[in-house]
């Protein structure tokens, strides 16, 4: 099985994509949780306050990247969770 990547800007817009009702980032996570527990989520988001940081952690995000985003990291990042070697950026 492969691995499909969703880019979007927030929750509402990754809920439009994958054709279900909007939702905010955190609850996508909860409803994602609750369905399976072997989706692997890197969180990247504008909020840094502990509180969504950690009700984040709280649903098992395997990361989190606060806005804006560094691509290199975010690639090396994404190289170490799927097994590859990370690629010149």
């Amino acid at each position: 099985m492969g691995y499909v990547a969703v880019e979007a800007e927030n929750g509402v817009e990754v809920m439009e994509k994958v054709s279900v009702r909007p939702l905010g980032g955190i609850e996508v996570l909860r409803q994602l949780h609750e369905q399976t527990h072997n989706i692997p989520v890197i969180l990247v988001t504008a909020y840094s306050d502990l509180d969504s940081v950690q009700r984040a952690w709280g649903l098992q995000v395997i990361d989190y990247e606060r806005k804006p985003i560094r691509v290199a990291e975010l690639k090396q990042r994404l190289g170490k969770y799927l097994g590859a070697a990370p690629s010149k950026a």
